[in-house]
């Protein structure tokens, strides 16, 4: 729902046609379904799978640590953004190991 609403609503805004803003969120919707398919189908096998998941987990933390980071860091805020990163970090990983 929140991505169909982060493509619906530019497109809603900048042209005000709501049907052109409901089918590009039906569809970029829709290729989500298509590669879902096509990663199971990929990642059938376990070895593959651990493989596939922990490329994506790396592709994430490369886009997080190429974009948000320095974003975080340009305000003069330094000590506190990196204080935040450690600490979600570290919530992250008890979470992970408490829900298994």
């Amino acid at each position: 729902m929140p991505e169909g609403l982060a493509v619906a609503l530019p497109i809603l805004a900048i042209t005000g046609s709501r049907l052109l803003a409901i089918l590009v969120a039906a569809l970029s919707g829709f290729s989500e379904v298509i590669t879902a398919m096509l990663a199971v189908t990929l990642f059938e096998h376990p070895q593959a799978l651990y493989l596939g998941l922990s490329s994506a987990a790396g592709a994430m933390v490369y886009v997080v640590s190429h974009e948000a980071i320095p974003e975080s860091h340009r305000s003069g805020v330094e000590k506190k953004a990196t204080a935040g990163f450690f600490l979600g970090f570290i919530i992250m990983l008890y979470l992970d190991t408490v829900l298994g």
